[in-house]
């Protein structure tokens, strides 16, 4: 279920002003920033997967860059080359890295910044015709008007951190309780983040089970 800027700001104005009227002038925009930033705490608290996304360069910049999108935070996989087999995928290294490695080795590498944009740099050159594929985190998306969605799968976090951080500048001693009920959700939304689903291996991998050995047998 998605959940829109305008059900945070409805649920807490049913606290903070006892109606449920929208919120003009000042107050929207204040409450809207902060919706804004109790996102990015969210974001930054663990690598969700709401937060993940794939990508295919569908333009090479050249034969050894990519660009890669306006929201990219980190690759969450090695760079696959959907044509070649896995051995020959990318594996991404620390820049200075590529100095130590032959010419001939596959790698890549993200360079640039967060506030001018960042590229992949791919070695060896591409040859035309590549199809790549990969996985990065990104940054969530800014909020902006009333009508934009929230990123983070629990709305309750972004209303209780925003109520708590309003009742705070009012000095209103309830604010610790509602930090309190935030922290929780937070926490609740990372315990269920590593929680295998029903459908998967639960057991824990060890090393007689990869090397497919019974205990008991010669």
């Amino acid at each position: 279920m998605t959940t829109t800027v305008n059900t945070v700001l409805t649920d807490i104005a049913a606290t903070i002003d006892q109606d449920t009227s929208a919120v003009s002038g000042t107050d929207l925009l204040v409450r809207v920033n902060l919706i804004n930033q109790a996102q990015r705490e969210w974001a930054e608290a663990y690598q969700w997967k709401d937060l993940r996304f794939r990508y295919a360069p569908s333009t090479i910049l050249s034969a050894f860059s990519a660009a890669l999108p306006t929201n990219f935070k980190k690759l969450m996989s090695p760079v696959y080359d959907v044509v070649l087999s896995s051995a020959n995928n990318y594996i991404e290294i620390n820049p200075s890295d590529r100095f130590l490695k032959d010419s001939t080795q596959r790698y890549v590498y993200v360079q640039g910044t967060s506030a001018d944009g960042y590229s992949l740099c791919i070695n060896p050159a591409l040859l035309s015709g590549v199809s790549l594929n990969l996985e990065y985190q990104a940054y969530p998306s800014s909020l902006a008007t009333t009508i934009d969605t929230i990123s983070c799968p629990n709305p309750q976090f972004i209303t209780y951190r925003v109520l708590g951080q309003i009742l705070a500048a009012r000095s209103d001693e309830r604010f610790p309780q509602f930090k309190q009920y935030a922290d929780e959700q937070l926490s609740n939304m990372v315990e269920e983040e590593i929680t295998p689903s029903g459908g998967q291996d639960n057991q824990t991998p060890s090393y007689l089970k990869r090397a497919k050995y019974k205990i008991g047998e010669d």
